[in-house]
């Protein structure tokens, strides 16, 4: 990092992150792993890649609290991602780049994305389809659905020249009514009646 940066911070971690208490010395000849055993929202380590002989298809899923697993017990594998990955016995690996809290509007200057969609998403080994799920914080801080709409197709057209497939999941409904239309609002008049 350049004088000045700051190392990503995730302020929400519900996984074992693999390190070592500080000072542990060199532990990379433990065959166990049982040194990296610390969880840390601020000690990190981007990557490691294990590559398989053969290729498995891998989806690198970016996204927010609802992929980062927020309030789940720690080390449940609970994620959605986790879970599948167990649903097909191990044939898909879900690549988690969930962070809680986080945005894919207003993150980058127009026209841009977010950068950490090339440090996380782009950056492994084969990747052969990206999932973005998000939306719902951006909703929460004011973006519209054509802002949001907008760096979902960017993201699209990305992903697109890199002959991957890209999925776009559903902004869910938020509990604190944010993703609900406002009575009397333009969009409320334009939506259609709702019928029993």
């Amino acid at each position: 990092l350049a004088q000045g940066d700051s190392a990503p911070w995730h302020y929400w971690s519900n996984q074992t992150s693999g390190c070592t208490l500080a000072g542990a010395g060199d532990t990379t000849t433990s065959a166990s792993g049982l040194p990296f055993n610390q969880n840390s929202e601020d000690r990190w380590l981007s990557e490691v890649q294990v590559l398989p002989a053969a290729p498995v298809p891998t989806l690198a899923v970016y996204g927010d609290s609802i992929t980062d697993g927020l309030f789940l017990p720690l080390n449940s594998g609970a994620r959605w991602t986790d879970q599948l990955e167990t649903e097909t016995n191990g044939r898909l690996v879900a690549l988690n780049f969930g962070v809680a809290g986080d945005r894919i509007t207003d993150q980058a200057p127009p026209g841009q994305l977010p950068p950490r969609v090339a440090t996380d998403v782009f950056a492994p080994v084969g990747v052969s389809a990206v999932m973005v799920e998000m939306g719902s914080n951006d909703i929460k801080a004011g973006a519209s659905a054509a802002d949001i709409l907008a760096e979902i197709q960017l993201l699209a057209a990305k992903v697109a020249a890199k002959h991957e497939t890209f999925i776009v999941a559903t902004v869910p409904g938020r509990g604190d009514g944010l993703t609900a239309v406002a009575p009397g609002s333009a969009a409320h008049a334009a939506a259609p009646a709702r019928r029993s």
